[in-house]
Formats: C-alpha cells, structure tokens, sequence
C-alpha cells in the first residue's frame, strides 16, 4: 500500500470520536435519573406503610368486633386506635 491509499490517522479517529454534545446529554440524563431515584428513596419511610397497615387492620378488627358483639358499648371508638403517634 502506498502512503496515499491509507487512510490518514486523523480521519480513523475522527470516525470514531463521538460528538461531545451527546455524551454530555448522556451524562446529565444520566445523573439526573440517578438522583431522581435516590430522591424518591430517601424521601419513602420504609416502616410508616407497615405502621399505617397495622393501625387500619387493628381499626378494622375493632369495628368487626362491635359489629359482631351483642351489646356494644357507646364508649367504644375504633377510630380512635392506632392514635399512638
């Protein structure tokens, strides 16, 4: 091969280069989904939905009860259960 039959350093890697703009954007999307799903973790209690279906499931027990019961007592208000906080 002669010198001008092969292709020039330069042009080998300028075909291979990729455009900075859109490894940029790649980037910041990136980062920013990254953050995003870090964001929605930190700020998702991870015990509240466990306590929150405990509470209710203690109401709904309470209020089955005195469905159930043959004299039910005015002074009882499942509502008032799980009020804890």
């Amino acid at each position: 091969m002669t010198n001008q039959e092969k292709p020039d350093l330069d042009e080998k890697t300028s075909k291979n280069q990729v455009n900075p703009l859109v490894s940029g954007f790649v980037i910041v999307v990136a980062i920013f989904i990254i953050f995003t799903l870090l964001n929605s973790a930190i700020n998702t209690p991870l015990v509240r939905s466990f306590d929150d279906a405990a509470r209710r499931a203690e109401i709904d027990a309470c209020e089955s009860h005195r469905a159930n019961a043959s004299n039910k007592s005015p002074g009882d208000d499942c509502s008032k259960l799980g009020d804890d906080r």
